[in-house]
């Protein structure tokens, strides 16, 4: 796979493998001792804090969810539970899946080079690729995603069988196409990371590693049989664009199976990361997206914008000094697609939240270090009043990965005493409680802890959440006394307590405000039936009525209610938790008295007049976790969250000009009729279960009711 064999060789009769065989993976290893001391030294740096003081973030807590639930195969990750599979990890390792991680990173790094050296006829030679391998393997961004646990091992495999499918692509090209390369890249891309979903981003590794490729190709064709005009480029990029849509289609259809088997439904959450919206006209919608580009990256460090401007002129003004002399304007396309590639998901999704792009920012690391080296080589041979420019080039790299590590370590560190805090609080709660709960009574936290407060980062706020704030503590009364976060980190170390649910919001707020706050005395109160624990004075308690609502008791007739205006009245009650979505149109019938009846419910949006446009509400035991109607008919409403009693649900609703169609999951399964009109899941608090799933066809004037058994 990486240098083609002379001949064919098999294992000796007393079982060892013969060297030829072996010298085919040597070629990885052939470097000075320079380059050796040089990437361990930057990758101890680098990894060695994380991997003797590891932490647990709130992805991590939620292991068991996202593999053994099969959360990441309903989100179309399929890879996790493949490579879990492989490696047999369904528990919680942290420094085995750590130190497994770093090390396929780093032989990852020697393939990386070893691929530059080959496509460049070993102009790529041992000081760039020394530059290159230490500068890609500690660039900090891989470190805001190396703190998830939960796919450090993907990381390392993105690192390896991205180049090595690279590899195979280049002997496509130079040696000849054959069904067996094509085979080979399409799974070694396939199954690289976690498929194209993947936060691990694979896909722009490739994308980079293809261009980065593609422009030494062009600098060192050795004679004009070589010549790379830009028709020849042109056709290896629709080999290598119609080689990834292979891969696209088994990515999908594999995601799919996997699905199958594991029996989850497709959940919508990778998708939710695409932003771009053209309800005003395209033309706005560019604009504000370049606007709020420019305004991100003038919030950058003043290193990192110089640093990225200076790359960004120099790499350019090169690819056209070359091209001008070589007579290859190819240079030029396979420059700024190294330079382009860092970006493409952003572009291509208009997603500019802080959370989408450091997911996938890491492969810029690889177009960073791959010009640092390009720099280095373009200008060894190059002196200014007897300088050598090499020198000055080399201690700014030797600088560059110093800072680097140095970034690196603050993320781990950042989030080390994040986690230790949280250690500090479980351990005192855990203590407190065993001492007020000997019958092992369920137990509620009550009350939201002040992150930048109490994070004790080093620049005052931690790079991930506590974990006592993470899991929609904030957002809604539900997610606070929730804590799923929490409970899942005490299960994960060992502690087993049982969540309190039922309960009777109102009586709680008053025992909240009459406790002290942690860790004072009396922070954890034992109220019969359930355990209180008490951690600051701010909650969304104080924002429940002074009185409870008057409402009508649970009527078992539910299910045979077939006038909308009946139903409506009926499920007025504070035991249910009422999810509704809108599909195709909803408003053609829909009037004031309808209207009157789900205002009364506590929903403000009016859906008269609001024709094909989609619509979904949450509504938890009287609270309204969620309301949204599209701008237009084309718009997709999307919302995630947790019921009071700790049950996740999803509603999704789209007009008819859209993908017609919406969709009410609660718990792991989805519930909603999906036809024409307002869908209504209507779950028991009590019970635990959805008693009614009906749609009321609001388009025809009698609306009427269609049911589906569940």
């Amino acid at each position: 796979m990486l240098q083609e064999p002379k001949e064919k060789y098999s294992c000796s009769s007393e079982g060892e493998i013969p060297k030829p065989l072996l010298s085919r993976f040597s070629v990885l290893f052939e470097h000075s001792k320079f380059y050796w001391v040089c990437l361990i030294l930057a990758t101890i740096l680098c990894y060695g804090f994380t991997l003797t003081n590891y932490s647990v973030g709130h992805d991590d807590s939620l292991f068991s969810r996202y593999i053994e639930n099969g959360t990441s195969i309903a989100q179309g990750r399929w890879g996790y539970n493949f490579w879990k599979m492989i490696f047999d990890v369904f528990e919680f390792l942290p420094f085995w899946e750590d130190f497994f991680a770093v090390t396929l990173m780093f032989f990852g790094t020697l393939v990386w080079a070893y691929l530059l050296k080959k496509v460049s006829k070993g102009k790529f030679d041992e000081i760039p690729q020394t530059i290159f391998s230490c500068a890609m393997m500690t660039f900090p961004y891989i470190a805001y995603h190396f703190i998830f646990m939960i796919n450090s091992i993907e990381r390392g495999i993105v690192f390896i069988f991205i180049p090595t499918a690279l590899l195979v692509f280049y002997d496509i090209i130079e040696i000849k196409f054959t069904v067996k390369r094509a085979i080979m890249f399409v799974l070694l891309v396939l199954t690289a990371g976690t498929g194209i979903k993947s936060a691990c981003a694979p896909p722009l590794f490739l994308l980079g590693g293809f261009f980065m490729m593609a422009l030494l190709m062009i600098m060192y064709a050795e004679n004009s049989r070589e010549k790379y005009t830009i028709k020849k480029c042109v056709l290896i990029g629709l080999k290598f664009a119609a080689l990834f849509v292979i891969v696209y289609i088994l990515d999908y259809f594999t995601a799919k199976l996997f699905q199958h088997i594991h029996n989850v439904k497709p959940n919508n959450y990778v998708d939710s990361y695409m932003a771009w919206d053209f309800s005003q006209g395209r033309r706005a919608a560019f604009l504000d997206f370049a606007k709020n580009a420019v305004n991100r990256f003038f919030r950058l460090p003043l290193l990192w914008k110089i640093s990225a401007i200076i790359i960004g002129i120099s790499s350019l003004t090169a690819s056209v000094v070359f091209a001008v002399r070589k007579k290859q304007p190819s240079l030029i396309l396979a420059a700024l697609g190294v330079i382009i590639s860092p970006y493409v998901f952003v572009i291509y999704s208009g997603n500019l939240s802080s959370t989408a792009t450091g997911r996938v920012f890491a492969p810029a690391g690889l177009a960073f270090a791959y010009i640092l080296a390009m720099f280095y080589m373009l200008t060894r041979n190059v002196a200014v009043w007897k300088i050598q420019i090499k020198a000055i080039i080399g201690f700014l790299c030797v600088l560059v990965v110093i800072q680097q590590t140095k970034l690196s370590n603050e993320i781990y560190f950042d989030d080390y005493l994040r986690y230790q805090y949280d250690l500090q609080i479980m351990s005192t709660v855990v203590n407190d409680i065993s001492a007020s709960n000997p019958y092992n009574k369920p137990i509620v936290f009550v009350g939201q802890l002040n992150q930048s407060k109490n994070s004790k980062s080093r620049s005052g706020k931690s790079r991930m959440p506590s974990l006592l704030v993470a899991g929609g503590r904030q957002i809604s009364l539900s997610g606070e006394l929730a804590a799923t976060n929490f409970f899942n980190t005490m299960r994960l170390l060992g502690y087993e307590y049982t969540q309190a649910t039922n309960l009777d919001n109102d009586k709680l707020r008053e025992q909240f405000f009459d406790m002290p706050v942690y860790p004072k005395d009396g922070y954890v109160k034992n109220t019969g039936d359930y355990i209180i624990i008490k951690l600051s004075e701010e909650s969304l308690l104080s924002n429940l009525p002074n009185k409870p609502r008057a409402v009508p008791e649970y009527d078992p007739t539910l299910r045979d209610i077939t006038d909308i205006y009946q139903y409506l009245d009926k499920i007025k009650n504070p035991d249910y938790s009422v999810l509704i979505t809108v599909k195709d149109d909803a408003s053609s019938s829909f009037n004031d008295d309808m209207d009157g009846k789900m205002k009364a419910l506590g929903l403000q949006q009016n859906l008269k007049g609001k024709f094909q446009i989609p619509y979904a509400a949450v509504i938890d035991k009287g609270n309204i976790l969620y309301e949204d109607v599209g701008k237009t008919n084309k718009a997709q409403l999307k919302s995630e969250g947790i019921l009071s009693d700790g049950t996740p649900y999803a509603v999704y609703s789209a007009g008819y000009p859209s993908t017609n169609r919406c969709q009410i999951i609660v718990g792991d399964k989805e519930y909603g009729v999906n036809s024409r009109g307002i869908n209504i899941v209507v779950y028991d608090n009590k019970t635990r279960k959805v008693i009614d799933s009906v749609a009321f066809d609001t388009f025809q004037k009698s609306a009427p009711a269609s049911r589906r058994d569940n």
